[in-house]
């Protein structure tokens, strides 16, 4: 394949690497089990008992009464989720619009930290306050002309984040059954 001196345990780790992305491929169809951390959404999926999408719309997963689910998911000590490449609008009201058409009212928001690949801790935010709180945050960096301020970012989309503050005094536990 590669003419690469790699040791045992990194072998190990590729050949690993290669049976999960095929398992992932054999349960969900998708060839890429990495791409936009759909590995982990299809894991947290499973772990808290909701229909995994294996496609790229605007749903990560769906509940048992066919809501749709948006899971955001950290490594990190504390809590939190990111809202990352948003569509950029012209107006603010457009922005707002497109928020609420890509998470309808009856969208879930649940929010998992994960310690050593396993759910640590996972909350669950009415869609009405995410919202407000990225519209808000993404708001703040309007200009007064109508365009977007990506204060030297690398992706010139909007984006926010709902912070471990803001989860744990708008959301609700979710219990982990373990």
């Amino acid at each position: 394949m590669y003419n690469i001196r790699m040791n045992k345990k990194e072998e190990h780790l590729l050949k690993k690497i290669d049976e999960v992305a095929k398992a992932f491929e054999d349960l969900t169809g998708n060839n890429d089990a990495f791409n936009y951390n759909r590995l982990g959404e299809v894991q947290t999926a499973i772990l808290l008992g909701l229909k995994w999408n294996a496609g790229f719309d605007s749903k990560d997963a769906t509940d048992l009464k066919g809501n749709p689910i948006e899971l955001k998911s950290t490594t990190q000590a504390r809590i939190q989720g990111t809202y990352n490449g948003l569509a950029a609008k012209e107006t603010e009201e457009e922005f707002i619009e497109y928020m609420n058409i890509k998470y309808p009212s009856n969208t879930r928001h649940i929010f998992v930290r994960k310690d050593n690949g396993t759910i640590a801790e996972a909350w669950e935010v009415n869609n009405e306050i995410v919202l407000d709180i990225v519209i808000g945050k993404v708001l703040k960096n309007w200009y007064t002309d109508g365009l977007y301020d990506t204060k030297g970012r690398g992706d010139p989309r909007p984006g926010a984040n709902v912070c471990m503050t803001e989860i744990k005094k708008h959301g609700e536990e979710i219990e982990l059954h373990r």
